[in-house]
């Protein structure tokens, strides 16, 4: 049985109740560790497998530091590092499988200005997921947010909006869509997620997942641990960060 070792409580929470999969671990070494998503992850990352992790959650990761990222990528090739986005869950992106055919995404999401960053970063990552690499982007931007046409996979293309709101308390919002015979629409308010897809026999919704994030994201990490392949989620999140940082005029 491999250990949890973290002092995020929601994740000592999600170990206690995987008992008899997982144990609280009193060290790093040879443990699952969790580790707070604010600014300077990468850094708690790196020094996690260097004291021995046997794997890495990261919960909410905001923006990456491009000064880390090859040691992170160089990382995530013999460690398991799972990214517990706080806008792109993956348990959500299994909900809208299979993705329709499609020949257009609509991306938009609005939110204050201190979280717009890993707002459109995790709106662009759910383009990618559904319409494949993100390439050339053609964009326009004002002081209240960017409009961006980007190309995708295979000639299609996504439209993405990100707008800033004035409130700083104000929730932040995400809706991205496929246009197409068949239509798939994934909605966010905060972290609230609703799933819809419409085809000839009507609309359907499929059910929320039953399991906490961090549960979830355990899961991931031990599964990675099993027979499955290491997770590609951090060279993902940090194609989707550069991305970004362009359309927002920001220095990457």
């Amino acid at each position: 049985m491999i250990g949890v070792h973290t002092s995020l409580p929601r994740f000592a929470a999600a170990g206690q109740e995987l008992r008899g999969i997982v144990e609280p671990a009193d060290g790093v070494q040879g443990a699952i560790v969790a580790v707070s998503g604010e600014d300077g992850w990468s850094d708690r990352v790196l020094r996690a497998i260097g004291a021995g992790a046997a794997g890495v959650v990261v919960s909410r990761p905001r923006r990456s530091d491009p000064r880390r990222g090859a040691e992170l990528i160089e990382a995530s090739r013999s460690t398991p590092i799972v990214l517990d986005r706080a806008w792109l869950r993956e348990d959500d992106v299994r909900r809208t499988l299979p993705v329709p055919e499609l020949q257009v995404v609509v991306a938009s999401c609005a939110g204050p200005a201190r979280v717009l960053p890993e707002l459109l970063r995790d709106c662009l990552g759910w383009t990618r997921r559904w319409g494949g690499v993100l390439g050339a982007a053609v964009d326009a931007r004002s002081a209240e947010g960017v409009l961006a046409i980007v190309d995708l996979s295979g000639g299609r293309s996504s439209t993405v909006q990100a707008r800033v709101l004035a409130e700083a308390s104000a929730v932040p919002r995400m809706r991205v869509g496929t246009l197409g015979p068949q239509r798939l629409e994934v909605e966010l308010l905060g972290e609230e997620s609703v799933v819809r897809r419409d085809t000839e026999q009507g609309r359907t919704e499929p059910p929320r997942p039953l399991e906490s994030r961090e549960r979830s994201a355990l899961r991931r990490v031990i599964a990675a641990l099993g027979d499955e392949a290491l997770p590609d989620e951090v060279s993902q999140l940090l194609a989707d960060d550069r991305r970004a940082r362009e359309l927002l005029g920001r220095p990457t």
